[in-house]
């Protein structure tokens, strides 16, 4: 049976089929999807700086959005340095996006109490990681 299979005419198009199929499982899992989380935590941030700045600092949700923007802030150099491809890194320092940068400010800003001076945290937070601007 075995030599009836390498005999046959489904040999060459099992190989291929396995060397596409193996050649795709690597491009979606080392590049689409980093690519896909790191935009999913950019879209999470925009919402949660959106919930920040309309919700009264003293309220339990405002502290629930401070955690998750920690949380942000620990997943974006971790996605950027662990397991974002290379190219796309390019891509970001030559849209001058940085997540390294962003995070830093992320920080400062969860740990800031003033209203002017979270209004700034954001404004350099919006540059950092080129999000859609925030009616502040």
């Amino acid at each position: 049976m075995l030599q009836n299979f390498f005999n046959s005419n489904l040999l060459w198009p099992s190989v291929i089929c396995f060397f596409f199929g193996s050649f795709g499982y690597i491009v979606t899992r080392l590049w689409v999807l980093p690519i896909l989380r790191y935009r999913r935590i950019k879209k999470n941030i925009r919402k949660d700086l959106d919930t920040l700045l309309h919700v009264p600092s003293a309220s339990h949700e405002n502290k629930a959005v401070k955690a998750r923007l920690r949380r942000h802030a620990a997943e974006l150099p971790d996605i950027y340095n662990a397991s974002m491809p290379y190219w796309y890194r390019l891509h970001l320092g030559n849209r001058e996006e940085s997540p390294i940068d962003a995070s830093k400010i992320l920080m400062a800003l969860v740990n800031t109490k003033n209203k002017p001076h979270l209004k700034n945290q954001i404004h350099n937070l919006i540059k950092a990681l080129h999000l859609p601007s925030i009616q502040i």
